[in-house]
């Protein structure tokens, strides 16, 4: 039974370049043709003959289901850490549609030192208005297609720390889009 063991902690395998390790567990199974399994190869033996070639089909067919398994888990864990990183420092960014009398506004952010909200409407326009933890701190008198608000710490402008949003109101006799960006902290 020549050959080398390696335990991949799902099992042990043998391979071709790889130094003998104790295994564990349940009694490794020999394979034929270490080279198969480095080229990624499955072989499927229908002999019946003997227990080893069976043994052999079934041993490299685990071993590539593992690989598989394995590779599946580590994209999925990749795509997460990337999409937890982007939700956490993200501004936000979105569009919609009012009817006369509707409003939106965009999902609230944690700001620590400094702010900038910004919204657009077409048509009549929108009423637009900056809030920090649900409270309205500013708010425009009159329908309008551009609007901007940036508090900072260093202009003595920035209200507080806190949770804020930027909000669009439909006050026109006609649809609109509004579109509504919030930029916090390192964002802008």
């Amino acid at each position: 039974m020549g050959g080398k063991w390696a335990d991949s902690g799902l099992g042990s395998e043998q391979f071709a370049d790889l130094p003998s390790v104790t295994s564990t567990g349940a009694n490794p199974v020999p394979i034929d043709n270490p080279e198969d399994i480095m080229n990624n190869a499955v072989t499927t033996t229908t002999s019946t003959a003997t227990a080893t070639s069976t043994a052999t089909s079934t041993a490299t067919r685990r071993l590539a289901t593992r690989i598989g398994t394995g590779l599946a888990i580590t994209g999925a864990a990749a795509a997460l850490s990337f999409a937890g990183a982007g939700a956490a420092s993200a501004s936000s960014y979105g569009s919609y549609a009012l009817a006369p009398g509707q409003g939106a506004c965009s999902p609230t952010q944690y700001a620590s030192y400094q702010v900038r909200a910004d919204g657009w409407a077409t048509g009549q326009g929108a009423k637009f208005k900056l809030l920090r933890n649900g409270q309205v701190i500013l708010s425009t008198a009159g329908r309008y297609q551009g609007w901007a608000a940036e508090l900072r710490t260093s202009y003595g402008t920035f209200a507080d720390p806190g949770y804020y949003s930027v909000c669009a109101q439909n006050t026109g006799t006609t649809n609109t889009i509004a579109t509504l960006q919030l930029r916090t902290d390192y964002e802008f």
